[in-house]
């Protein structure tokens, strides 16, 4: 099984569409089987933040209280020293070949379905 991985900043998505389409994204993958998602929503200009990468924290936080996701990690959490992520590196294997694993990349989100 791989890493799904989905761009939310592509086509200059509004906050609204870029979390739409995360909602279909997580449904279609757990019909798939998917287990992770790499959500890409940028950081913002000058590297501060943007509304997609709030809204997209945001949402998740949500959406993990109402048990729609096991856990998600931000871009710098992403680590294989924490201890966090540790559990579904050892239980998902490819994903120690991610090209964001270890290089706390502020510009995505990993969702645990």
């Amino acid at each position: 099984m791989e890493i799904k991985t989905i761009n939310l900043k592509e086509n200059n998505n509004s906050v609204e569409q870029a979390l739409a389409i995360m909602e279909i994204e997580i449904s279609v993958a757990r019909k798939s089987g998917i287990k992770i998602i790499k959500f890409i929503h940028g950081y913002g200009s000058h590297g501060v933040g943007g509304l997609i990468a709030n809204a997209v924290k945001t949402h998740c936080k949500t959406l993990k209280k109402q048990k729609q996701i096991k856990q998600y990690f931000s871009g710098g959490e992403w680590d294989i020293s924490n201890p966090k992520c540790f559990p579904y590196l050892l239980e998902i294997s490819n994903l120690y070949g991610d090209d964001d694993l270890n290089h706390s990349n502020p510009g995505i989100t990993i969702v645990v379905l």
